[in-house]
C-alpha cells in the first residue's frame, strides 16, 4: 500500500550547493516520496547527465527501512541511517561512472540485510565489513570478492556469492550459522570444506564444475539442493543417504546414466533410474514405487518434489502415483516437464507385482 508524507524533505544546505541543485533535490525527493511502499524505497535509473542529489536525509527523515539503488552506487557514500536494515545494489548499466568508496563509508549501523550485486568491488573494499555484525543476509554476487573480511559475520544467515570466481573457501567453516548459501557459477571450487555448515538447508551449486559431492554427505538438514550443470557421472547411496528432510534435487544437464537408489532414502521415487541426454534414451531398469516424492527427467536430470510429507514414505497405488503426477504437471515451480509423460506411461506398463513388493 503506498504511503502519503506531508514532511518537508531535509537538503543539505551547503553552501556551495545552488539554488537551482536544491529545488531538483527537493523535486527528486518528493518524488520518491510518493512512491514509498511497505517501509521500502525504489530509486534507480538517474543517469550521469541528471544533477545528483546532494543528499540523502529524506531517508533517514521518512524512517525508511528498505533502501534499493540499482545503478546509483554513488549514492552509497551519501548514506547514513539508522533506520534503513536492507540496502540493495546492482549494477546494469556499465557505462557508470563509479567513484572509490570502501564499506567504511556506509554509516548503517542497524542494517540486516545487504546486496552489492555486479558492482566491481574487490577485497579492499570490503575491508571492514565485519562492522555490521548485524548481517544476516548479504549478497555479494559477481564481484571480485572471496571469504577474506567474509568470513568474520558469524550472525549470517543467507549467504550469495555466484559468479566470485571463488576457488577455495576454507574461511566459510567458521559461518557456523548459515542456512542457505549459493555459491553458483564459481568454477573449479573446492566444496570440501561445505562438510562443516551443518545447519545448510538450502544450497545452490550450479555450474561449479563439481564430479563428486561426497563432502556434501553431512549436511542431513537440506532440504533443496542444485547440482545441476556440473561433471557429475554418478551419484551412490552413501552420498545422499542421511539427507531425509531434502524436497528438491536437482542434477540436470550432468553425466549421470545409472542412479542407485536407496529404499530408504525418502527421495526415492524408482530403485533404478538413468537418461543418458548423448543417446536420449530414458533407462527403467528394475523400477519400483517406493516413496512420496517426484522426480521429472530432464536432460540428464531428476528433479523430486514432496507430494505428501516431508518425512514418511508411502506405497502409493498405482493410481495414486498416477494423479500425483497429474498434480505436479501443474506446479508453478516446474515448468519444463517434458519427460512426465514418459513416467506416466513408464508406471502403466508395470503391474502391480513389479511396483510393489
Amino acid at each position: 500500500m503506498q504511503r502519503k508524507y506531508s514532511i518537508k524533505t531535509e537538503l543539505n544546505q551547503n553552501s556551495c550547493v545552488s539554488e537551482q541543485q536544491m529545488a531538483y533535490d527537493d523535486k527528486i525527493a518528493r518524488k520518491y516520496i510518493n512512491q514509498i511502499r511497505n517501509d521500502q524505497l525504489n530509486i534507480g535509473n538517474l543517469h550521469n547527465g541528471d544533477p545528483e542529489l546532494t543528499s540523502l536525509k529524506f531517508i533517514e527523515t521518512l524512517n525508511i527501512k528498505k533502501l534499493n539503488l540499482i545503478n546509483n552506487i554513488n549514492m552509497i557514500l551519501k548514506l547514513n541511517s539508522s533506520s534503513l536494515t536492507k540496502l540493495y545494489i546492482q549494477i546494469t548499466q556499465y557505462n557508470i561512472a563509479q567513484k572509490e568508496w570502501t564499506v567504511n563509508d556506509l554509516e548503517i549501523e542497524n542494517l540486516e540485510d545487504l546486496s552489492l550485486i555486479d558492482c566491481n568491488l574487490v577485497n579492499h573494499q570490503i575491508l571492514n565489513i565485519s562492522k555490521f555484525q548485524k548481517l544476516k543476509v548479504l549478497d555479494l554476487s559477481a564481484n571480485y570478492v572471496d571469504l577474506t573480511h567474509v568470513y568474520k559475520l558469524n550472525n549470517l544467515t543467507k549467504l550469495s556469492m555466484c559468479r566470485c570466481g571463488l576457488k577455495y573457501i576454507d574461511q566459510i567453516v567458521s559461518l557456523i550459522n548459515l542456512e542457505e548459501l549459493d555459491l553458483s557459477e564459481n568454477s573449479g571450487i573446492d566444496i570440501s570444506p561445505l562438510k562443516y555448515l551443518v545447519k545448510l538447508t538450502f544450497l545452490e551449486l550450479c555450474k561449479c564444475n563439481i564430479v563428486s559431492v561426497q563432502a556434501l554427505r553431512p549436511l542431513v538438514n537440506l532440504e533443496w539442493l542444485n547440482l545441476s550443470q556440473n561433471n557429475i557421472v554418478f551419484l551412490d547411496r552413501y552420498e545422499l543417504h542421511g539427507m531425509k528432510k531434502l524436497e528438491y534435487l536437482n542434477v540436470n544437464s550432468n553425466f549421470i546414466s545409472d542412479f542407485m537408489v536407496i529404499g530408504k532414502h525418502p527421495c526415492d521415487l524408482f530403485q533404478k533410474q538413468g537418461y543418458n541426454r548423448r543417446n536420449q534414451q530414458l533407462s527403467t531398469d528394475t523400477q519400483r514405487c517406493i516413496a512420496c516424492q517426484i522426480f521429472y527427467v530432464e536432460d540428464s536430470s531428476f528433479v523430486h518434489r514432496n507430494i505428501l510429507t516431508k518425512h514418511k514414505l508411502f506405497k502409493l497405488k498405482l493410481e495414486q502415483v498416477n494423479q500425483q503426477l497429474h498434480k505436479l504437471m501443474n506446479h508453478q515451480l516446474l515448468t519444463h516437464i517434458t519427460f512426465f509423460k514418459k513416467i506416466v506411461n513408464i508406471f502403466q506398463l508395470l503391474n502391480k507385482q513389479e511396483i510393489f513388493e
